[in-house]
């Protein structure tokens, strides 16, 4: 098994971890002994009407949350912002790929022959280097200016493989 299987796999169950925790059963593991509970104060009821009393203020002020709250929002900000950023990277290379072209140098469609599903080998102005991405067999965005032989024309080749091969899937 490879280096990369393995990480998609932790990648999906910990996506799946929030479904599961709902849907599964709780678990309880008695790790460290639990302390009894403390009773649960009831909070104050008011019935009847209250009258105005000279000098006396009367406040309206919320009470502040709990950590865990506090916690919890923070954690929900924290995880919109990432997918926000994701998303946007997302869609910035869609938009690199949908502009780009296909590259017609023979030497690099021949670098890539030997790699089945093949992926596709697109030439855009606006990557600011080789980069692969997408879901198997994926896209290998190069700049513009370097369509001469692979591994001269381009870094690509030398120093990024490992990027190309987790693109396609094989190493």
């Amino acid at each position: 098994m490879e280096r990369v299987d393995i990480l998609r796999g932790t990648v999906l169950m910990l996506l799946a971890l929030p479904a599961l925790m709902a849907v599964g059963p709780a678990l309880r593991f008695a790790v460290l002994p639990s302390a009894p509970a403390p009773a649960p104060i009831a909070p104050p009821v008011w019935s009847g009407q209250v009258e105005p009393l000279e000098g006396v203020a009367v406040s309206g002020a919320l009470a502040m949350p709990d950590a865990a709250v506090i916690l919890a929002c923070l954690w929900t900000l924290g995880a919109v912002l990432i997918a926000a950023r994701f998303a946007a990277g997302v869609w910035t290379l869609h938009r690199w790929t949908s502009d780009a072209a296909p590259v017609r140098c023979p030497r690099w469609l021949a670098a890539l022959a030997a790699h089945q599903p093949r992926p596709r080998l697109l030439s855009s102005r606006q990557t600011p280097g080789p980069l692969s991405w997408g879901v198997r067999p994926g896209v290998v965005l190069i700049d513009a200016q370097p369509q001469g032989a692979p591994g001269r024309a381009s870094p690509f080749w030398p120093t990024s493989w490992p990027t190309c091969a987790a693109a396609t899937g094989s190493s």
